[in-house]
């Protein structure tokens, strides 16, 4: 067994966008701190399944799920098999799927700022409807939504849309915590700064340029994941059972420090010209 700890005892969790990164270190910090269960989802069926496969190797309760958060019809049938492989719905909802678009307002075209507003805002309200029923007839449960740094509390010269999106994830998560309070749910995000994840290195130059950025932070490096990670284990444990409707900022320091160097910023700087 590859269990470590306890602080997830009992736990069911439907973890999305987990087929990789932070998501699947989330997903392996559930299944190693005892949860009763973990649902990995994704729309990367091969990768995730991989990923599932090797965590139950291990002696996990892990399995995995295609899961669109576009489609109702998808996060319905996660919760449902979560229900059938676990025996209740889920407690725990860690939403972390996400679409990352790098262009800012000129130069994102329409449709695309539609997906990435689909997938990073509209998916974690598909999530939370999906999920809140079953926690609300148990009296309890914990949403933890994967927001950023980049929106909900600084802003960058680029990705218009994921940035207007995470804020809006933010809001969502306060109106849950303030809505479903009385119900015993709780309801918080996590805000990362930049991580060792793909999408870093979605653009050419890209991570370059973050890196060069991260230099200048007071903890002056890019983390891994499993780094952001435990901040979810510590939301979905009952270690939290006092918080909700609160953000928990894992970013080496970056929004509270303005130490941002102008040469760092200047591909961006160049990308917003050329749009």
């Amino acid at each position: 067994m590859a269990v470590k700890g306890d602080r997830l005892q009992g736990k069911v969790a439907l973890i999305s966008g987990s087929a990789r990164g932070l998501g699947l270190e989330i997903g392996r910090l559930y299944a190693e701190q005892g949860a009763a269960g973990v649902m990995l989802s994704d729309i990367l069926d091969d990768v995730g399944q991989a990923a599932a496969d090797k965590l139950a190797g291990l002696g996990l309760p892990v399995v995995y799920q295609h899961l669109d958060v576009t489609s109702i019809a998808d996060w319905d049938a996660a919760v449902a098999r979560c229900a059938s492989e676990f025996g209740h719905t889920p407690d725990v909802l860690v939403s972390n799927a996400y679409f990352f678009s790098l262009p800012p307002i000129m130069g994102e075209d329409p449709e695309t700022w539609a997906k990435s507003i689909d997938v990073n805002l509209t998916g974690h309200y598909h999530g939370f409807r999906a999920v809140l029923p079953g926690m609300i007839e148990r009296g309890k449960g914990s949403i933890v939504a994967i927001s950023s740094t980049n929106g909900a509390d600084v802003a960058f010269p680029s990705q218009a849309s994921y940035q207007a999106a995470k804020a809006g994830v933010s809001s969502l998560i306060r109106h849950v915590a303030t809505t479903h309070g009385p119900d015993g749910v709780r309801a918080n995000s996590i805000h990362p700064g930049p991580m060792n994840t793909a999408a870093i290195n979605s653009a050419p130059g890209f991570y370059e340029a973050v890196d060069a950025i991260a230099k200048s932070f007071p903890i002056g490096r890019i983390p891994e994941p499993e780094e952001v990670a435990w901040a979810a284990v510590y939301l979905g444990s009952d270690e939290s059972s006092y918080t909700t409707g609160s953000k928990i900022v894992v970013d080496g320091g970056s929004s509270s420090s303005l130490l941002v160097a102008r040469a760092a910023l200047a591909p961006a700087h160049e990308m917003n010209k050329k749009a």
